[in-house]
């Protein structure tokens, strides 16, 4: 299982609160997945590694004056 974090520690290792984690989760950014007899979700780290070197686009939040 060292292949996948569960929320708990991916929230550690990325520096990241459980609501982005999800955010991320509901978006489609990652897969989630169980093991058999666990309750908890995990995620591969190889998806996580991908998010952490793509740059994210950020929105101008500007509107611009016509």
């Amino acid at each position: 299982m060292k292949d996948y974090l569960n929320i708990e520690e991916i929230m550690s290792e990325f520096d990241i609160s459980r609501s982005t984690a999800w955010k991320w989760i509901r978006d489609g950014e990652l897969t989630t997945y169980r093991f058999v007899g666990d309750r908890k979700t995990y995620v591969k780290r190889a998806d996580l590694e991908k998010l952490r070197r793509e740059p994210i686009p950020i929105h101008d939040a500007k509107k611009e004056v016509a």
